[in-house]
């Protein structure tokens, strides 16, 4: 009995010896626990894109495994445990760009059934059921995109694809043209040269005519083109086109013309404008701004201006705009700097000073001299005949 403090002095310090080794244990095993997770979570982030992935908690692919020897295909039933992607079977399942996310969770079974012999996993659900038992994307709008008749495998792959949203092609723009056709001319639209067609198209179904996204006709370009939308709402005049139908005088997709213009600049605009095409034609004097690049756009506004008539801003400044120099015509005459005429002088006719060229000058053509509405003396002295004062 003498001992028996001794005793339990030995007990009590084995029994904490053990307690400190199982606590030490314990933080061994939590601390490799997360190093194993660490591990799992770099595997993971080295995997294929997960971007069409639906996570619940479940593990995605753990690995992107090496393409191995194709193993040979199974003439029995599988083992219940064993899975559709390893080295051997599949394995190009982890390596692409975009994994689908049943494939992506190692589901197999959320599409197909059990082996029927053979190496025969059946689909649950016949056709198209399959994919919109989850993907509910058609049907519920007006206008349905052709394509849908096909089966959703014309368009989409079912596993895998190194192309966004499982395309079945390399781009969006290159599985559209499997079925629509138009060839890009000299200028194109740019969502269209990028093959970006779901820019300006819904893909599956819409409430609008050829699927085109933000509502019909003008609204679906004003979507993106939103300052010829503000011009429209805020500007004065606007040109009766301009205020309907884009395609009145654009292309959506590709033209030979600059600006997707339908026609050359002048041919568009004169399709309207008959009386302004006749008097051109008339005239032997041509306003040499109807000549140059832009044509009728030197002077116009297309859509919208504050101005009467489209003109881009008041008359007498549009006109200085060129005539702020001198000017070489085709025929060797040099008309005149008429800045220093308009700008510096102490006295101005009528016209000029409320702005108006035009109330005296035809700014299309004419065959008078100087583009003058009436006849008027080429010369200060000329014996005097009414008709020759006829402005």
């Amino acid at each position: 009995m003498r001992n028996r403090p001794g005793i339990l002095r030995h007990l009590l310090a084995a029994f904490c010896m053990l307690l400190v080794m199982g606590v030490s244990t314990g933080c061994g095993d939590d601390e490799q626990e997360r190093q194993e997770q660490e591990q799992r979570e770099r595997s993971s982030a080295g995997a294929s894109s997960t971007e069409h992935h639906v996570r619940d908690g479940r593990p995605g692919l753990p690995v992107v495994y090496p393409e191995g020897p194709k193993a040979p295909k199974p003439t029995g039933p599988l083992p219940a445990d064993a899975s559709c992607i390893t080295a051997e079977c599949h394995a190009d399942f982890t390596r692409a760009a975009h994994v689908h996310g049943p494939i992506a969770k190692q589901d197999c079974d959320s599409c197909h059934g059990e082996d029927t012999g053979a190496h025969a996993f059946p689909l649950k659900r016949e056709g198209d059921a399959t994919c919109t038992f989850c993907h509910s994307v058609a049907g519920t709008q007006t206008h349905q995109h052709k394509a849908l008749e096909q089966g959703c495998r014309t368009c989409h792959r079912p596993h895998t694809s190194e192309t966004k949203f499982l395309l079945a092609a390399p781009s969006t723009g290159q599985l559209c043209a499997n079925c629509h056709t138009l060839p890009i001319d000299r200028f194109a639209h740019e969502s269209y040269a990028k093959g970006e067609c779901t820019s300006c198209h819904w893909p599956h179904q819409s409430d609008t005519a050829k699927l085109v996204r933000g509502g019909e006709g003008r609204d679906n370009c004003l979507t993106c083109h939103d300052q010829v939308r503000t011009t429209l709402a805020e500007t004065k005049f606007v040109h009766e086109p301009a205020a309907g139908e884009c395609s009145q005088c654009h292309e959506a997709h590709s033209a030979k013309f600059p600006r997707l213009m339908r026609t050359a600049l002048a041919d568009n605009c004169l399709a309207c404008h008959e009386k302004i095409r006749e008097h051109m034609e008339k005239a032997p004097i041509k306003h040499g701004a109807m000549m140059a690049e832009k044509q009728c756009a030197n002077c116009h506004a297309a859509h919208a201006s504050d101005q009467k008539h489209l003109v881009r801003e008041r008359t007498d400044r549009m006109c200085l705009s060129c005539h702020d120099k001198a000017i070489k015509t085709p025929d060797g005459r040099e008309i005149a700097n008429m800045k220093p005429v308009l700008t510096e002088s102490k006295f101005l006719h009528g016209p000029i000073r409320e702005g108006d060229c035009s109330d005296c000058h035809g700014p299309h053509g004419s065959k008078h001299a100087s583009l003058l509405d009436h006849e008027f003396p080429d010369t200060f002295y000329t014996s005097f005949e009414l008709a020759k004062y006829e402005l």
